[in-house]
């Protein structure tokens, strides 16, 4: 079991901006391009301008933390949509109560709550993961197989590193390569479909 992150999210230090949709360059760079919540990347998605900002502890409940860079995760729509303004207490600081709530993605408690299996799936290790995985839906099957697509692009890479490309083996990758961007293009065309 691996964390949800490939790179686990963190804050830089930005300056402070008029409005909340200012920062989303900042956000794309800390948070790896990813999803704060599930870690999908951005591109999935169309790239930046289909990832949205979400407000950790809801902007209409707590309009003080509307422009907090702290309070703004780097997310996809689909978690976005279901965490909407969800929140369990009326303490911003407060995010869990009666095993109900969020942590916070650049938080480490984020891994003690949430991990990835090897096939993609996601997992809870506590009943706040499992409030988690239900709201923010990462038991769709998109999330297992962005993630799988990801895990075989970075081991061709790997392998391409490795790889004379006169010798046989090169041919073999060559194929390889070229099934799974065949593949990837059937994935493309019918993510949604399922």
């Amino acid at each position: 079991m691996v964390s949800i992150h490939r790179v686990k999210p963190s804050y830089s230090d930005v300056s402070k901006k008029k409005n909340y949709r200012d920062y989303k360059d900042s956000l794309k760079s800390d948070f790896s391009g990813c999803c704060g919540y599930c870690g999908s990347p951005d591109f999935v998605f169309g790239g930046k301008a289909g990832f949205q900002i979400d407000h950790f502890a809801p902007q209409d409940k707590f309009k003080h933390l509307e422009n907090e860079y702290s309070n703004l995760i780097y997310s996809c729509p689909i978690c976005n949509r279901g965490k909407s303004n969800k929140w369990p207490t009326d303490d911003p600081n407060i995010h869990t109560k009666d095993d109900e709530g969020f942590i916070h993605p650049c938080s480490l408690e984020y891994d003690d709550n949430l991990m990835r299996n090897r096939d993609g799936t996601i997992d809870a290790n506590s009943d706040v993961g499992t409030y988690m995985i239900h709201v923010l839906k990462l038991y769709l099957f998109r999330h297992q197989v962005i993630w799988i697509r990801e895990e075989l692009r970075e081991l061709i890479g790997q392998v391409k590193l490795r790889i004379d490309e006169s010798s046989e083996l090169g041919q073999k990758y060559n194929a390889l390569t070229a099934a799974f961007y065949e593949y990837d293009e059937i994935l493309r065309a019918n993510i949604d479909k399922r």
